[in-house]
């Protein structure tokens, strides 16, 4: 599992380096990745590897504000075109977006220049080679165990927070607490073969709700921006004022959405939190393992549905 988000790394950064947006966001998918994984890994080895794990969090933290810019972008013209709005103020938005993303990208490719010195394909292959020899798979599951029990109780209590009022910040907390439980999930998969599809699925649609609820939230903050600069004239801040109303509506409808869910999304935090951990645990001693090249292509085959 080290090595095949490792081989991502070495797959995307070249091209993440140069800015391309779907390496960007390739790479910052494995960068999580391996922050979710490195920890259960380290549970089995003698030594902690913190200074790898610096480094991975240096590099989800270099691409993830070049990635939020690629999804806004992306967004806003879809938008766009679904509304039918002025592409005059579309040009003038995008224009701003484009130059905050030149301006990231700069101290992006600065922070991967550092990250690149410190070798860590070189440290994440070293570290696979360990793991693969001395490393106690028993100790591993039970941390696993533990961490996915903990995601859950996160994502459950974030859930709690979440009232039928419109609340941004609440329903940011569960989307972040999503993502981490998903993660935890697929290393369980990986790693003991448990299914899980059921509430991947669940999480999938969690994430596709609020995750389009703090793109749009993005869009907003853009759309104001814009509206605040030198040489807007009257009728552009009317159309720009017109568009973040619109799309307010649309944050408060995919809300709506996300209230019905409610019940499904707790039975799968439940059953994550409580049979997968009783699972994991029970196939412990046998079955935890490192992912075979077919395994390994399948699972990735299958991710791709699901992914960041």
């Amino acid at each position: 599992m080290v090595r095949r988000e490792r081989d991502a790394l070495v797959r995307h950064l070249p091209a993440a380096r140069d800015g391309d947006v779907r390496a960007v966001h390739r790479a910052r998918v494995a960068s999580r990745r391996l922050r979710e994984l490195l920890p259960v890994v380290e549970a089995g080895l003698e030594r902690r590897e913190a200074a790898v794990r610096r480094e991975v969090r240096r590099l989800t933290r270099a691409l993830g504000p070049v990635r939020e810019l690629d999804v806004t972008r992306a967004l806003l013209a879809a938008t766009w075109e679904a509304h039918g709005w002025p592409a005059p103020a579309l040009a003038r938005v995008d224009r701003t977006c484009a130059g905050a993303r030149d301006a990231r990208r700069h101290d992006m490719e600065a922070r991967l220049a550092r990250s690149a010195a410190s070798d860590l394909p070189r440290q994440l292959s070293q570290l696979a080679t360990t793991v693969a020899a001395s490393g106690d798979g028993r100790r591993a599951g039970t941390l696993l165990a533990s961490r996915l029990r903990q995601r859950a109780r996160a994502m459950g209590e974030a859930v709690a927070h979440v009232g039928t009022l419109y609340q941004p910040a609440a329903l940011h907390a569960v989307r972040i607490a999503g993502k981490k439980l998903r993660y935890s999930l697929e290393i369980a998969h990986d790693a003991a073969g448990l299914s899980v599809a059921r509430h991947l699925k669940e999480l999938k649609a969690v994430q596709e709700l609020l995750g389009g609820i703090n793109d749009r939230q993005a869009i907003q903050a853009w759309l104001q921006t814009t509206a605040g600069e030198r040489g807007i004239g009257r009728q552009m801040i009317h159309t720009l004022t017109t568009c973040t109303q619109a799309i307010d509506g649309e944050c408060r409808e995919r809300h709506a959405k996300f209230l019905k869910r409610l019940p499904r999304i707790s039975e799968a935090i439940d059953s994550a939190g409580r049979e997968t951990v009783f699972d994991l645990l029970a196939h412990r001693p046998t079955r935890m393992r490192a992912t075979g090249r077919a395994g390994a292509a399948a699972v990735a085959a299958g991710r791709e549905t699901v992914s960041e």
